[in-house]
């Protein structure tokens, strides 16, 4: 696994005790909830580049126990919900005894440029003109990296820029082999690219551009082309119809 742990400004550290968790594990419960939300730090300030949560081993066995299936944490730099799968193993792994610790960068790219700890084909990743951001996601038990079974739901923030819309924004994982598109779907009204994984590492907020004559919207893209078509056709076969009204009257 590689090692990065950010940019050095901005980092923002919060601790999710056994009483905050259980509390929302049993409100879920009496609420008929299947998701539990843990904030920590999403109304942190602008310059916030990473946000890691501890979250003790007790807490998460808690919730495994529980009717809850996901633990979904929220940051101001991102979002990842752990499914029960992912929770399970977690608990398995940090041995009942180890705090588990997510953390999410918004990382320097200049500095990942000059990294040894990326190769060129990673390097190569990073440079593309298409990149915007790029994040590092990763779970510790230990301070050590670990791998999550299970599936993670993944959001990263994005604002869009002028001129650009929300069917250009995509995402990458950055691995050994350079940059590889995964499935992702950008909301303009939550400012997040949101996809599902089974691997953290480095991740790219992508834009490409859009050629025209598409729709942006969430109602089915490129439909108002199609009305346009039918409407001129109503009008023609309405004028061709008056037309040969007109023509059998003049015989008569």
């Amino acid at each position: 696994n590689q090692k990065r742990g950010g940019n050095g400004y901005g980092n923002r550290s919060f601790e999710r005790n056994n009483n905050d968790i259980t509390g929302a594990v049993t409100e879920a419960q009496n609420n008929g909830q299947t998701t539990i939300e843990i904030n920590v730090g999403a109304d942190a300030g602008g310059d916030t580049k990473q946000v890691s949560a501890k979250i003790s081993a007790d807490a998460l066995s808690a919730v495994a126990e529980s009717s809850v299936e996901n633990v979904k944490i929220v940051t101001s730099v991102g979002e990842i919900t752990l499914d029960n799968a992912a929770i399970s193993s977690l608990v398995e792994t940090s041995g009942n005894d180890s705090d588990v610790e997510v953390k999410i960068v918004n990382e320097d790219k200049e500095a990942l440029r000059e990294s040894e700890d990326l190769n060129a084909d990673q390097k190569a990743a990073v440079e593309d003109e298409k990149v915007r951001e790029v994040y590092d996601i990763s779970v510790l038990v230990d301070s050590a990296v670990v791998e999550v079974n299970g599936n993670l739901r993944i959001g990263l923030p994005y604002t869009l820029k002028t001129g650009e819309v929300a069917r250009g924004v995509g995402v990458s994982y950055i691995g050994e082999n350079g940059a590889e598109p995964k499935s992702a779907t950008y909301s303009d009204s939550t400012k997040r690219v949101v996809f599902t994984t089974d691997h953290l590492s480095l991740y790219a907020v992508t834009y490409t551009p859009v050629t025209e004559g598409g729709s942006d919207d969430d109602t089915g893209g490129g439909s108002s082309g199609g009305g346009c078509e039918t409407g001129t056709a109503a009008v023609m076969a309405l004028a061709l119809a008056l037309m040969f009204s007109l023509r059998a009257r003049g015989r008569k």
